[in-house]
């Protein structure tokens, strides 16, 4: 679904400098720069607001173009970090909203770095579960409010990832 390939994606990122990308920050700022959040699940006006604010605060820059906000160094955008699984590995989060009794399980599947072949192949294939997975998990087993099957892309690795959000167990 990208408009640009990934290696002028990657050549444009290598060729991005600090001060360039700090002063096209600086700019959208005065420019009146908006931030859009959708808040879904329990969660109340107040504090979908407090989100909105952090993320505010996360691209603020001052007059000189100096971020004080949350914004990553060059470098440390640039780490990455793997972990390499000999088995599977199960993350478990405690929902942060105090007697909420939703969750969302999210079951991901890494493929690795594929050829283009290979790439090809399981874009298609996360266009082609979407439907059966909402279909499946949310109108027939009814699972959950919020129910998503796709592919995406995470550098060059693809994953593919089934959600579900809602309050059964």
């Amino acid at each position: 679904d990208n408009v640009f390939g990934r290696e002028e994606v990657l050549h444009e990122i290598r060729s991005t400098e600090e001060a360039q990308l700090r002063g096209y920050f600086s700019a959208l700022q005065h420019a009146g720069l908006r931030v859009q959040l959708l808040v879904v699940g329990n969660v109340g006006k107040e504090p979908a607001k407090v989100l909105a604010s952090r993320l505010v605060h996360r691209v603020q820059v001052d007059q000189t173009g100096r971020h004080i906000g949350g914004l990553l160094m060059r470098d440390e955008a640039q780490r990455t970090h793997a972990l390499v699984a000999s088995r599977p590995v199960e993350v478990r989060l405690r929902n942060p909203i105090p007697l909420d009794i939703n969750h969302a399980t999210v079951n991901s599947y890494q493929y690795g770095v594929p050829d283009i072949s290979e790439r090809v192949k399981l874009l298609l294939l996360g266009k082609m579960i979407a439907n059966p997975v909402y279909d499946t998990l949310r109108t027939k087993k009814q699972l959950g409010y919020i129910v998503f099957g796709f592919m995406s892309e995470h550098v060059s690795v693809l994953e593919l990832t089934v959600l579900v959000q809602g309050s059964k167990e």
